[in-house]
């Protein structure tokens, strides 16, 4: 498990009508445990970008992606990346279906034994009131 905090500060680098470019960095502090009952405390600075795009007439439809890299203070040479692309589409009055998809990476997990990669994929159909 990870637990994680993050504060920071960005600037849009595009912004229109119907979408927006975002670039923020800050510090990231964390703790994790792994299923090996490993636990460590991390202080990371975190580069991140952030894409929305949304169209509200006719049909309202939202897609937005998060790239994130993160940088070790506490543990040289330790990278992560978590990265997402979300669909939203409402299929009819308040409710939407959702799509989303994920990647994970990290250079050197909590668990050594553990993978650095991981993704997958959900889907959801949701009523919002």
């Amino acid at each position: 498990r990870r637990f994680q905090e993050l504060a920071g500060i960005g600037n849009k680098l595009v912004l229109n009508r119907t979408w927006q470019l975002w670039a923020l960095s800050g510090l990231s502090l964390g703790q994790e445990k792994s299923t090996q009952g490993i636990e460590t405390v991390t202080l990371e600075v975190p580069f991140m970008l952030r894409f929305n795009f949304f169209k509200y007439q006719q049909i309202n439809l939202q897609v937005y992606a998060t790239q994130t890299f993160y940088v070790s203070l506490t543990d040289a040479g330790r990278v992560r990346y978590d990265g997402s692309l979300n669909y939203s589409h409402e299929l009819v009055h308040n409710f939407y279906l959702t799509i989303n998809f994920y990647s994970n990476y990290d250079s050197r997990p909590t668990d050594a034994n553990s993978s650095t990669t991981d993704f997958g994929t959900s889907l959801s159909v949701s009523y919002k009131f």
